[in-house]
């Protein structure tokens, strides 16, 4: 591995359980999760089996807005019914304003970048900064391209040395006597 420690801060994200930072460091990403405690991931470089860029729709935020705006336009309806127009009309526009953001929220796609690995799977959720997505996967794209083709060097290299080894000793070893000929047949 490589003898810097330098973490280079990629991203953060939230769920609604848990908080991650996302860190580039010289030969693999790593992933902090904090959920009631940390847990730490790293995918390496040389063991990625895919990296993808896509686009995913935020669910979560959109769908709370949506039931904060039914619960504001049942409270309206109630108030509209006890004769309090006042309020009644402030629960609606409550309702709308939340409608509105979450029909906006979800229209909005959040880019997300995917690394996979033979033993784990990561997905860093950009947001809606798709240009820092982008520069971040081409990066990612770069370093693992790097970090396979000096893997696949080392291990031709480490295959010629024992082909060439085997090679030696099969020149090193007599040949067995050929056994003797046939008699002829009658």
């Amino acid at each position: 591995m490589s003898s810097t420690k330098q973490r280079t801060p990629m991203t953060r994200f939230s769920s609604l359980v848990a908080r991650f930072r996302v860190f580039f460091m010289d030969n693999w990403v790593e992933i902090e999760e904090r959920s009631g405690n940390v847990q730490l991931r790293r995918v390496l470089f040389d063991e990625t089996q895919l990296l993808t860029l896509h686009r995913a729709r935020n669910w979560a935020w959109p769908l709370t807005l949506l039931f904060l705006a039914l619960i504001s336009a049942f409270i309206g309806l109630a108030l509209g019914e006890g004769g309090e127009t006042g309020f009644s009309r402030a629960s609606y526009l409550a309702a709308l304003v939340f409608l509105l953001i979450a029909i906006g929220l979800f229209r909005l796609p959040k880019h997300v970048v995917t690394i996979t690995s033979r033993r784990a799977r990561m997905a860093m959720s950009f947001g809606f900064n798709g240009k820092k997505a982008r520069q971040w996967f081409t990066r990612l794209q770069q370093e693992v391209t790097k970090a396979q083709r000096s893997t696949a060097a080392e291990v031709e290299s480490q295959n010629a040395a024992i082909q060439e080894a085997s090679r030696r000793q099969s020149d090193a070893l007599p040949m067995p006597p050929s056994p003797p000929p046939l008699p002829p047949r009658d």
